[in-house]
């Protein structure tokens, strides 16, 4: 069943619209209220270079599970992840940056159809990175 178009007006929550294969045409509600994006957080103060650093990505839940972020790191590098599961509210990732210096953690939701991008503003955190001894 090939997906046609997504339809969104306002006050209204969203819906796919299908159509079958005989001509007819499918209209499906889909629900209004999804994860959001609430926070990133630094297990610890001080990060070094070459050592891991421990970056909680915090959602709320509430309005259901499955949606998908972007996590970049500030350096060139990201990763992508799927919140799905209720343990994903408090997402963890490790990750070691291999210089020091200034970088900002960006965490913002992104498509990766079929699975829709988490709801709420990207959030960003700057970190300084210091050399390691």
């Amino acid at each position: 069943m090939p997906l046609r178009r997504l339809i969104t007006t306002r006050g209204a929550a969203p819906a796919a619209v299908a159509v079958l294969a005989c001509g007819m045409t499918l209209g499906l509600a889909l629900p209004a209220a999804a994860q959001r994006i609430e926070s990133l957080t630094l297990a610890a103060p001080a990060a070094k270079a070459g050592a891991p650093v421990l970056i909680t990505a915090h959602f709320d839940i509430s309005g259901g599970l499955n949606c998908n972020v972007r996590l970049s790191f500030g350096d060139g590098n990201s990763t992508e992840f799927k919140v799905n599961q209720t343990k994903d509210q408090h997402y963890e990732v490790r990750y070691v940056f291999a210089k020091p210096g200034s970088y900002t953690l960006r965490l913002e939701g992104r498509n990766a159809l079929p699975v829709l991008r988490c709801l709420g503003d990207a959030v960003t955190l700057p970190v300084t990175v210091s050399a390691a001894r």
